[in-house]
């Protein structure tokens, strides 16, 4: 050890000097530390070099005792080199001077990096001490607030963040490529912006139909526009008798006296005792609540009273009767029970529509037309007053979803500009109350319902009358991540702090196996062997009558339907099970209503579908499993929740039996669990995104979104609707007025939701409409394939069959369009691959609606899909990618790893999703066992939180199409410009390549804007078209996909572990 290096026991020597000097008032340390150095100079005070030389610490072995020995030895090597600088005094006192100077300034330097002063960093960054290094770890620390694995989980990421950096891509071009570009497209470096879209409203010269349509709908408000409507419309007029009143007349005459066995079971619905009283209120209010349960026949008879009453009174022709309905199937099944009553054939009084479809009844008067809640709106965009009908039937209200709460709210609006419109609200008990009151306290009409009475049990009942006192509890407990178990823990400890005090209570009255069975929480969560024993004991000791069982998913359904014919006893009886739920083919559907063989027991396994939509005359027994499926929105995902009903949900459940004569409702859940439901199930306004509810309220004129949004009935929350006027405003359908924008203008028209609606006019430009439309139809409406019970992994199988090598549900769906076309069997085509053709006929109908109105608007050349004008590039795999990509962003994951084990030999993706953390992809799609992938980033539809985060509807795109259209993060280093895609850096390049990006990319939205605002087909000659072709060259560049590829022999407890956060 050198001079300079002093050793504890010195150390301790001189302290002990220097408190000896501070207590004889010495001066300072320094001059004791002087005189000390001289007088102890004997060989007996003054330790020798070895004496002195420290000890390593006694835990050190190996490498970690060598680098100690270098460490010391290089600090030795720098302290003898100080002590040479300061002793050689010979070299002048000015370098001390400057010295000292330089110091300052770097101390001043220092001081301003650590403050974070602008400008003032980039000389310390290139210096990389020590305290530097410090202070960007600083710098660049978690955020305050993380604690325990969120803090390893920021250090991962920035790990990630930096190995991601450090892999990108190269993307930099030649400088004569980017020159020959920019001069065979004419575009100067730096484009200047220009406002396309106000140039539009304000250039008087540009004079088109469009124009007139989008100024009159963004220059005026709704209530401007109803005021000079009403102005026009003539109340006085005088009613003049027409030939229709004469026919109307003698039907009502022939109805009074008919013996038919149709019009007796008229008369005998409890609405038949009320309809002097209804039509009395109709006569004098303009709103009236007519609230009944089921059974009572109010959806089908009010309407035909008034009609009735009409014709009655010699003014049939005049009443012209719009009725809604939430769903098509409702709409559809209900006009054909009217005109079946009535004795006719649709088309007569009586009609329905609903989208792409309708059976509109005689435009002469004297009608009922049944449709569905969006068609009102449809109409009121042309014809805001409704003036065409003198009656408005809004039914089924209490199920509260988002287009009937809009609709509630404009109709209100339009009440006082329309005196002589009666508006007829019609509802389930419960919430009649809520209505009348949003309506200044209408006046309500209560109809009795239910024609046989309904005895109930619940679930103690149940286990008494079967003895059955098992449940199989063998859930994953202990097993998953720590959230989930908290979770788990926390609805265990809420069971019994709920079943407890209920069980003390009926102790008396239940055995103790059955109050032992309740204590259990597995009798509210593992019950499908006791549905099954309860079904097999209906069969074999209740008389005759169709069962209904509500489950809340198709899993479920499933589930069931394999127990049942399992089952030793079951499978023997003689039974017709049918599935039910909204993604079964219309035939399926309709077989529930077929009365089966005498002798043969129907069973219905049903989602909530059947609570409201449809009714089954010969249900006498309802199992209510007491839960459904319900849509939350939060935090930007759609997550779908298993919850339980609400007291409405039940009484509409129960409401199904006894309905030829008395019935018998099993609810599995206790009556203390029944104590805790909500009355109601909260509005779907409060539990959706509303992107496609704001273009609404842009089109219908109703003004800033927020403000309209209070006149509801219930407010959505204030940051749902933040963000979707942020996913609007980055779609350019909106500015950041909430103006509605030309593009906005045409999205709104356009019957799908906004970012579906961008992807075809994108289509459009790029000339490949036919798959688009496929894809946008398949989205907008519904898969056209569906699964039989048993057959999920052959339709999984036969899916990628037509996905081909596209890696992509969406260009799969295109291209089962494509191939059901060209069949001449088409009903075997449809049969040998589990597709719906009516569904597909649909689909094809649909695809037609959205040309036709392209081709009005004059955005393509000719109205048919296929037609080839238009489809230019309509065989191009990697451009369909790359537009699907371009109208689904920001709806992007990126691939994390792949996982191969025991149940996913092939590949199960792991995914990051920014913001959101780890997803998965549902194993439904085509790329749901998918182990190589051809780029790290998948676009997808939708997204749902089951069990875990999982994306649905998925297309592999490269990353320039999301480069190009979406928007990006880009961070100098060195030489290089860093591109980050959906927070993952995968592109680089120099600083020209980058600029000739972003100018190409604002050089095709400045021709998108002129497109929107004057559409015409693309002139692939013109100077536009060469720049669609660069556009489309970029747009097809393909990287080398990076991703983990590993092996994980329990999958099933990999995707248990940690769906709280990215891992």
């Amino acid at each position: 050890m050198s001079d300079g290096e002093d050793s504890l026991e010195e150390k301790l020597r001189k302290f002990r000097l220097w408190k000896e000097a501070s207590a004889e008032g010495s001066l300072s340390f320094g001059s004791t530390n002087d005189s000390a150095g001289t007088n102890s100079t004997t060989d007996h005070d003054q330790p020798s070099t070895m004496d002195r030389r420290p000890k390593p610490p006694p835990h050190l072995r190996g490498r970690a005792l060598g680098m100690y020995y270098r460490n010391l030895s290089l600090r030795n090597k720098q302290q003898n080199s100080q002590d040479a600088g300061t002793s050689g005094t010979g070299r002048g006192h000015w370098r001390d001077e400057r010295h000292k100077g330089l110091q300052r300034r770097k101390a001043q330097e220092r001081s301003s990096y650590e403050a974070n002063e602008p400008g003032s960093s980039s000389r310390f960054r290139r210096f990389q001490d020590q305290r530097d290094i410090q202070l960007e770890d600083r710098a660049e620390g978690p955020p305050l607030g993380l604690s325990g694995r969120e803090i390893g989980l920021f250090y991962r990421d920035r790990s990630k963040q930096q190995r991601d950096k450090k892999n990108a891509v190269d993307i930099t071009l030649p400088g004569w490529q980017i020159r020959e570009i920019r001069d065979r497209l004419q575009i100067a470096r730096g484009i200047e912006q220009s406002d396309v879209y106000r140039e539009f409203v304000e250039n008087d010269n540009i004079r088109s139909v469009f124009k007139n349509e989008y100024l009159r709908v963004i220059s005026k408000t709704l209530q401007e526009t109803l005021l000079e409507e009403s102005e026009k419309r003539d109340d006085g007029e005088h009613y003049e008798q027409h030939a229709l009143d004469e026919e109307l007349l003698q039907q009502h005459d022939q109805f009074l006296r008919s013996k038919h066995p149709l019009c007796e079971f008229r008369r005998r619905l409890p609405a038949y005792e009320s309809r002097t009283t209804v039509l009395d209120m109709i006569e004098r209010n303009q709103v009236i609540l007519v609230k009944g349960e089921t059974g009572s026949g109010k959806t089908t008879q009010v309407p035909q009273y008034i009609l009735e009453e009409a014709s009655a009174c010699g003014r049939g022709a005049r009443c012209r009767i719009l009725c809604t309905q939430p769903r098509r199937i409702s709409a559809i099944t209900l006009a054909r029970r009217v005109a079946d009553e009535r004795g006719e054939s649709l088309g007569r009084s009586v009609g329905y529509q609903i989208r792409l479809e309708a059976e509109r009844p005689r435009a002469s008067g004297g009608s009922i037309l049944f449709c569905t809640t969006g068609i009102v709106l449809s109409i009121m965009q042309s014809d805001p007053l409704l003036r065409e009908y003198t009656h408005l039937v809004l039914d089924e209200i209490h199920e509260r979803d988002v287009i009937t709460d809009l609709l509630l709210a404009i109709i209100r609006m339009v009440l006082p500009y329309r005196k002589d419109l009666r508006v007829i609200l019609m509802s389930a008990t419960l919430t009649a109350e809520t209505f009348s009151e949003y309506f200044n306290h209408c006046p309500v009409v209560e109809i009795r319902g239910i024609t046989y009475p309904v005895r109930e049990f619940y679930l103690e009942d149940v286990l008494n009358e079967l003895k059955f006192y098992s449940f199989d509890d063998n859930s994953s407990a202990g097993r998953g991540g720590w959230q989930r178990r908290q979770g788990q823990q926390r609805q265990q400890d809420a069971f019994y702090d709920m079943i407890e005090p209920y069980c003390e209570q009926v102790r008396d009255r239940y055995p103790a196996p059955v109050l032992r069975a309740l204590r259990n929480p597995a009798s509210e969560t593992k019950q499908n062997e006791l549905i099954v024993e309860l079904l097999y004991y209906l069969t074999c000791a209740k008389p005759d009558g169709a069962i209904l069982v509500f489950l809340p998913s198709v899993a479920q359904i499933t589930d069931v339907y394999k127990m049942i014919r399992e089952h030793r006893q079951l499978s023997q009886a003689r039974l017709a099970v049918f599935p039910l739920h909204s993604k079964l083919p219309t035939r399926e559907q309709t077989a529930v209503f077929d009365r089966p063989p005498t002798g043969t027991r129907k069973i219905i396994l049903s989602t909530n579908i059947a609570e409201t939509s449809i009714t089954i005359d010969d249900i006498v027994y309802v199992v209510n499993a007491g839960r459904h499926k319900l849509n939350w929105y939060e935090n930007g995902i759609s997550v779908l929740r298993d919850e339980w009903i609400s007291v409405s949900n039940e009484i509409q459940r129960k409401g199904r039996a006894g309905r030829v004569r008395e019935g018998i409702c099993y609810h599995l859940y206790s009556r203390a669990r029944r104590q805790t439901l909500p009355e109601n199930v909260p509005p779907e306004i409060l539990r959706v995104s509303l992107d496609e509810v704001i273009l609404q309220i842009k089109i219908l004129q109703l003004g800033e979104a927020r403000s309209f949004m209070n006149l509801l009935l219930d407010k959505p929350p204030a940051e749902v609707i933040e963000e979707s006027l942020q996913l609007l405003n980055q779609l350019n359908a909106i500015d950041d007025d909430q103006k509605l924008t030309p593009l906005g203008y045409h999205l709104a028209r356009l019957p799908m939701d906004p970012r579906t609606g961008k992807m075809i006019l994108l289509a459009s430009i790029f000339s490949c409409i036919d798959p688009i439309t496929s894809i946008a139809a398949s989205l907008t409406f519904k898969n056209a394939f569906y699964k039989p019970l048993g057959k999920e992994k052959e339709v999984d199988r036969i899916r990628r069959k037509f996905a081909k090598d596209s890696a992509s549900d969406h260009i799969m769906l295109a291209n089962v369009l494509a191939e059901w076309r060209e069949q001449t069997n088409k009903g075997g085509f449809c049969g040998r691959n589990f597709l719906n053709g009516a569904t597909l006929q649909q689909l094809n109908n649909m695809k037609g609606q959205f040309c036709e109105y392209l081709h009005t608007a004059k955005f393509v050349a000719a109205a048919h899909p296929q037609s080839k004008p238009d489809n230019r590039h309509s065989d191009n795999m990697e451009l369909l990618r790359a537009i699907v990509g371009a109208g689904l962003y920001p709806n992007v994951a990126t691939v994390r790893k792949v996982i191969r084990s025991r149940n996913s030999p092939d590949g199960r993706a792991i995914l990051s999703i920014q913001g959101q953390g780890r997803a998965e992809i549902h194993p439904g799609s085509v790329n749901g066992n998918r182990g190589v992938f051809s780029s790290n980033f998948i676009v997808y539809y939708d997204m749902q939180k089951i069990s875990s985060l999982t994306i649905f509807d998925t297309t592999v795109v490269n990353p320039f199409p999301l480069l190009f259209f979406g928007d990006n993060h880009v961070e100098t280093e060195g030489d290089h410009e860093l591109i980050s895609i959906a927070g993952h850096y995968c592109l680089k390049c120099d600083k020209e390549t980058y600029l000739l990006i972003q100018d190409l990319r604002e050089r095709f939205n400045l021709f998108l804007q002129k497109q929107i605002c004057e559409p015409s087909p693309v002139d692939w000659d013109s100077q536009d078209g060469e720049m669609l072709r660069r556009v489309a060259i970029i747009l097809l560049i393909t990287i080398d996909c990076k991703f983990e590829d590993g092996f994980d022999d329990d999958d099933a407890e990999d995707s248990e572990q940690s769906y709280g956060g990215p891992r």
